[in-house]
C-alpha cells in the first residue's frame, strides 16, 4: 500500500505523479500500457484546500464544477454534461440513449428513484456524531454487472465505489474508495469534487471540515498521458494558489444549500440553453441578478464563472464575457483570468 500525504492535493498531486513513475508496475488492461500502484492512498491533511490542479496543471475547471453540480442535481443526463466535455458522449451506450449508466448524481440523490443519499448521511451523523454507518454507496452490482444485449457490459461502469463519513474532534472527514483512478484525466476532477461534498455536508452538519482520503484499487497513469505532465513533474516550486490567501468557505445550511442550488441552476441550465451570443448578451442583467443574490461568495464565484463559460463558448469577445469577471474571486480566479475566446 503506497500512502502519499499532503497538507493540499497541489502538493499531494506532484508527489503521486513521481510516486507512479518511479514505483509503478506495468500493466496493459484493454491493450492500454499503463503504470500502475496497486493499491494507494491519498491523504489531504486539511480538505479546506479544495482546489486540486498545480498552477502548472492546465484543465478544464468549469466542466469540474459543471460536473459537481450536475451530480448535485441528481441529474443522469448526458448533454447536461457534455456540453462541458464532449468526451462522455462515447460512454453512451446504444440500449440507453441520453442517459449515462454511471451517473453518480443519480445514485447519490435518488438510488432506486427515491432514496437521497446525502440527506441520509446527513440525518444518521446528525442523530449520532460519533456514527460509523455514514455510507454513500455509487456502484450497483445490479447495474455494473449486467450484461447488455450487445453482449458487453455498459460502458459507463463508475470508478467510485463508496465514499464514508466521520465526524471526530468537531470535523468532518471523508474517505472515498475507488476501483481505479487515473490520475491525468480522473483524479484531477474527482478529488475536488469529492471534497466539495464534503464541505456541503459539513455545512450542513455545521461542524468544520477536517482530513480527506482517497483510495484507489488501481491508481495509474496512461503511458501516452506522461508527456502531459512533464511541466507539473518538473515544478519543483512549492508556492499553491492558496499562499497567503484565504478563498472564501463554501459550506452551507441546509436551507442554503437549497436556495444557491436553485439559482445556480437556473443560470446554468439558461445560460447552457442559450442559443446566440446576442440573445445571450440580452439577458446579462439578469444573470448579474441571480449571480448577485448568491450571498456566500465562494458559490457566487462558481455562479459566475459557469454563466462566463457559456457566454464565451457562443463566441463572445474577451471584453465582452469578462463583463462576470468580478464575481469570482475564489480559487478559479487565476485560470479564468487568462480565458481566451473560443474559437468556434
Amino acid at each position: 500500500m503506497y500512502i502519499i500525504k499532503g497538507d493540499s492535493f497541489e502538493k499531494v498531486y506532484k508527489k503521486s505523479i513521481i510516486s507512479i513513475l518511479r514505483d509503478g508496475e506495468e500493466v496493459a488492461p484493454r491493450g492500454s500500457k499503463t503504470f500502475e500502484l496497486n493499491p494507494a492512498t491519498l491523504v489531504i491533511e486539511d480538505a479546506r484546500k479544495l482546489l486540486t490542479m498545480p498552477n502548472e496543471r492546465k484543465g478544464n475547471y468549469t466542466f469540474q464544477l459543471a460536473e459537481a453540480l450536475w451530480m448535485l442535481r441528481g441529474s443522469n443526463d448526458l448533454e447536461e454534461i457534455a456540453h462541458y466535455n464532449g468526451v462522455w458522449r462515447y460512454f453512451e451506450d446504444e440500449d440507453d440513449k441520453g442517459i449515462l449508466n454511471g451517473a453518480y448524481g443519480e445514485r447519490l440523490r435518488a438510488w432506486n428513484g427515491d432514496i437521497d443519499q446525502f440527506y441520509e448521511v446527513y440525518k444518521k451523523l446528525k442523530q449520532d456524531s460519533y456514527s460509523r454507518q455514514a455510507i454513500m454507496i455509487i456502484f450497483d452490482p445490479e447495474r455494473d454487472n449486467k450484461i447488455h444485449e450487445s453482449g458487453s457490459y455498459s460502458k459507463d461502469i463508475p470508478c467510485t465505489n463508496y465514499f464514508a463519513f466521520t465526524v471526530r474532534n468537531g470535523k468532518l472527514n471523508m474517505t472515498v474508495v475507488m476501483r481505479s483512478n487515473d490520475l491525468h484525466k480522473g483524479t484531477i476532477y474527482d478529488v475536488p469534487n469529492f471534497i466539495i461534498f464534503q464541505h456541503i455536508l459539513a455545512g450542513w452538519l455545521e461542524v468544520e471540515v477536517g482530513k480527506y482520503t482517497h483510495v484507489a484499487n488501481s491508481f495509474h497513469i496512461y503511458e501516452n498521458d506522461i508527456e502531459n505532465l512533464v511541466d507539473v513533474f518538473n515544478d519543483r516550486n512549492d508556492i499553491t494558489v492558496y499562499d497567503g490567501k484565504d478563498y472564501g468557505d463554501p459550506k452551507l445550511s441546509l436551507q442554503e444549500f437549497n436556495q444557491v442550488m436553485a439559482a445556480i441552476s437556473t443560470a446554468e441550465m439558461y445560460s447552457r440553453g442559450t442559443e446566440s451570443k446576442e440573445v445571450f448578451a440580452e439577458n446579462i442583467g439578469a444573470y448579474k441578478n441571480i449571480i448577485n443574490e448568491i450571498k456566500n461568495t465562494w458559490w457566487r464565484s462558481v455562479c459566475a464563472q459557469i454563466v462566463m463559460y457559456n457566454y464565451r463558448k457562443l463566441g463572445a469577445t474577451k471584453e465582452e464575457f469578462q463583463v462576470f469577471l468580478p464575481f469570482i474571486t475564489n480559487e478559479y480566479r487565476k485560470n479564468v483570468e487568462t480565458w481566451e475566446a473560443i474559437k468556434k
